[in-house]
């Protein structure tokens, strides 16, 4: 009876103490991935610990959870841990913004307003996102309300169930940049496993160019453009757009070899076509800053203005829109912030310029609907009047770009020039 009592109790003690070291590689396994930005990993292991773990689970790594899911654009999951957390006595302040955050990019206006206001803070910039949050909420109420101006549908020839945007309009047709036609047969070489983006355990991006034969036929043709050209170049392509002559193109690349605390750059390459033969890839002379990122190239109508975005010393928030002007000899010259009336304390990404000069970029960081929304801009950064519209409902989560409904809001803006 002895034995078998002291059988028993080795066994409970072992089991528990196995227990104890997976849950410890777990935590550990979830911590390293967090600590490198792999969110997709990440959150899916927290959540493994919290359904174990339940309210003991420390408020930090709930918030770890919360902000992977968010990160990779799981708003309802985020949302719903959010939840969890904010009814807490040792939540974080940051909990209660970044649930308003998760409700305005689920329309819930009124509980976002609702968190917003419980966020307490002593820092100028947080306090200014707070501000421009809830000025966001009474807005977009007004916004929802009115009738529908444009009305848009999706583009089923083009859509997957991956991501897909457009980054570029040609002759003939448009350039996209996407991770969900990987797996499609292109020239017969379909990819049946590609390669993967740690952080969301989403397929990298590649650059594709779509042509319809002719306008309202159905029939397209869809390529990887110049796969040759890109080829040695692992994890993201794209954006990547041409000039009017199509006979040069910016791409944005992420910076080979290893991330450096789970980021990797991007970098703005060039490459022109001689004799119908692209040449290889070259940084941008001038454009390109040591240990950050410039991205997302956009060329004006007559090819002089170079726009693309950076998180570079000199701007006004996380990432801004820069400019550059073409000089004399070709080159580009010194690069300019858009300033202060389209940059903001937030992040600015995406700028796009139409036919007729007018920029188009998104932004988190002006009262809008919610998550990223689309502005316009008319007029030339830093001069005269701006004209800043809010396009309500094409809104990019997770990098996807999804269309609903438009509607349109005009606020001016003076430069002081």
């Amino acid at each position: 009876m002895i034995r078998r009592s002291l059988t028993i109790a080795l066994s409970i003690t072992l089991s528990a103490s196995l227990y104890g070291q997976e849950q410890k590689s777990v935590l550990r396994t979830a911590e390293e991935a967090y600590a490198r930005r792999e969110y997709a990993v990440a959150g899916a292991l927290y959540s493994r610990i919290a359904r174990s773990k339940g309210d003991k689970m420390p408020v930090s790594r709930w918030m770890k959870m919360a902000i992977s899911y968010q990160q990779i654009g799981d708003i309802k999951r985020a949302s719903e841990i959010y939840r969890q957390i904010v009814i807490r006595p040792d939540r974080p302040a940051a909990a209660c913004f970044n649930y308003g955050e998760v409700l305005r990019q689920q329309e819930q206006y009124d509980a976002a307003r609702q968190q917003y206001n419980q966020f307490s803070t002593a820092n100028a910039d947080s306090l200014q996102l707070k501000s421009i949050a809830l000025q966001s909420c009474d807005s977009a109420i007004v916004w929802a309300a009115q009738p529908v101006a444009v009305q848009l549908a999706p583009v089923k020839e083009l859509n997957t169930p991956g991501s897909d945007m457009i980054s570029g309009v040609v002759k003939k047709g448009l350039v996209i940049m996407s991770n969900g036609y990987r797996s499609l047969a292109m020239k017969g070489n379909p990819e049946s496993r590609p390669a993967t983006d740690k952080r969301t355990e989403q397929p990298y991006y590649k650059a594709y160019l779509y042509q319809q034969f002719t306008p309202g036929n159905s029939n397209m043709f869809l390529e990887e453009l110049s796969p040759a050209l890109f080829e040695k170049y692992d994890y993201h392509i794209g954006p990547v757009c041409l000039n009017r002559t199509e006979d040069t193109m910016y791409a944005t690349i992420s910076i080979q070899g290893n991330a450096v605390n789970g980021i990797r750059l991007l970098q703005l390459y060039q490459s022109v076509k001689k004799n119908g033969r692209w040449s290889s890839p070259v940084l941008i002379p001038g454009i390109n800053v040591a240990g950050y990122s410039s991205s997302q190239a956009a060329l004006s109508a007559d090819g002089n203005t170079l726009y693309f975005v950076s998180d570079r010393p000199g701007g006004y928030g996380q990432t801004d829109l820069w400019y550059a002007g073409r000089q004399q000899d070709g080159s580009w010259g010194q690069p300019v912030n858009c300033g202060n009336k389209i940059n903001t304390i937030a992040a600015e990404i995406f700028p796009t310029i139409n036919e007729d000069g007018v920029l188009y970029f998104s932004s988190k960081g002006h009262p809008g609907m919610g998550g990223y929304d689309i502005f316009r801009q008319a007029g030339r950064p830093g001069k005269g009047r701006y004209l800043f519209f809010l396009i309500d409902g094409i809104d990019q989560v997770s990098g996807r770009l999804f269309i609903e409904r438009c509607v349109v809001a005009v606020k001016e803006f003076f430069s002081g020039g």
